[in-house]
């Protein structure tokens, strides 16, 4: 999940000398553990694209070319996060303790969703909850036009890899790195213990919030499972999670946590949902037990294109997240909005 244009980051610096300047959602690198995802005709007319891995396993896969496309992206929303020594007036308490009271959205089990990270938007999904990337939102009205559909859009950032073609990657300077992110190499992972690294990430969700956002999706906050150059330890990425999570609802953000499964019974109550990829895959679903024994959802996406293909593998597929209890999506791994197929459906 992963949006990949350099040559188009390059290109607005000059514009961004006052602020940070990267660009982000612009290509598309296809994810761990399959080929390319097949372009099928809309099943129900979606987009969607992330990226797919079992936490804490390299993927033996290679990642294939990625896929340069050119949007003209403004950064005119989020300026006054960009300028200069905005992170110095940012104070990161710690997260002892999880900050349950606030105004920000609640959700269920029940609420459905759809999950796209390329290309135009579909609005027309008769769904509760839109997961989009931030970056890709940063021109356009399309959180307004969902708003105004009574929908809620929680935006996704990467929390624990540096993205150099971010808008906001000059405000990464101080923020120490590890190595390169084993499924992609233009990423790197960052050093969760560091100050630095919060203080980014909490302007991130200032970000959010100028832009309308209801909510974060932190990806890649799963480094203690992975080689990230860091020897990051359980301990110290759950205090990061706790930590990012409590910035989100001191924004009224509701935030949602992505993959991560061994970290599910000590962030349960600081999270008000979960995200989950391939799952069923890696014989992991039990692992959300905690989130959703606490009344909260877990969006969950299959990539198999046998879900696609075979009515039959398809129905036990939804027979079995019904059973636990999750909204289960069909989706092509780029994330792309070439189709959805929703269990619920």
């Amino acid at each position: 999940m992963r949006v990949r244009n350099i040559r188009f980051a390059l290109s607005i610096v000059g514009s961004l000398l006052l602020g940070a300047c990267s660009s982000d959602s612009n290509s598309v690198s296809v994810l761990p553990g399959g080929e390319n995802p097949t372009t099928l005709p809309a099943v129900d007319g979606t987009s969607s694209g992330t990226e797919t891995q079992n936490p804490g396993e390299q993927s033996p896969t290679t990642p294939l070319a990625e896929v340069p496309a050119e949007p003209v992206v403004s950064t005119a929303r989020i300026d006054a996060q960009l300028q200069p020594g905005v992170l110095d007036n940012i104070v990161l308490d710690d997260g002892a303790a999880p900050i349950t009271s606030g105004s920000w959205p609640r959700f269920t089990p029940d609420t459905s969703w759809t999950w796209q990270l390329l290309g135009d938007t579909n609005t027309n999904y008769d769904v509760d909850v839109y997961v989009l990337d931030m970056f890709q939102q940063l021109e356009g009205d399309v959180i307004e036009r969902l708003h105004a559909q009574n929908k809620q859009v929680i935006c996704y950032f990467s929390a624990g890899t540096f993205e150099p073609w971010r808008p906001d990657a000059d405000l990464f300077a101080n923020v120490p790195m590890g190595g390169e992110h084993y499924a992609y190499e233009s990423e790197i992972w960052l050093d969760v213990t560091s100050p630095e690294t919060a203080k980014v990430m909490a302007n991130r969700m200032d970000m959010a919030v100028a832009l309308g956002c209801d909510g974060v999706e932190l990806d890649n906050v799963d480094g203690f499972v992975a080689e990230t150059g860091l020897n990051i330890t359980y301990e110290q990425e759950l205090a990061y999670q706790r930590l990012l999570a409590n910035e989100a609802h001191k924004r009224n953000l509701a935030v949602a946590l992505k993959n991560a499964v061994e970290m599910i019974p000590d962030v349960a109550q600081y999270f008000d949902l979960a995200i989950n990829e391939v799952c069923l895959v890696w014989n992991e679903c039990g692992s959300y037990n905690a989130i959703i024994a606490a009344g909260k959802p877990v969006f969950h996406v299959e990539y198999d294109q046998t879900y696609v293909t075979d009515p039959v593998a398809r129905a036990e597929m939804c027979a079995r997240s019904a059973e636990i209890n999750m909204r289960t999506l069909v989706m092509p791994k780029a994330l792309d909005g070439t189709f959805r197929i929703s269990c619920d459906e």
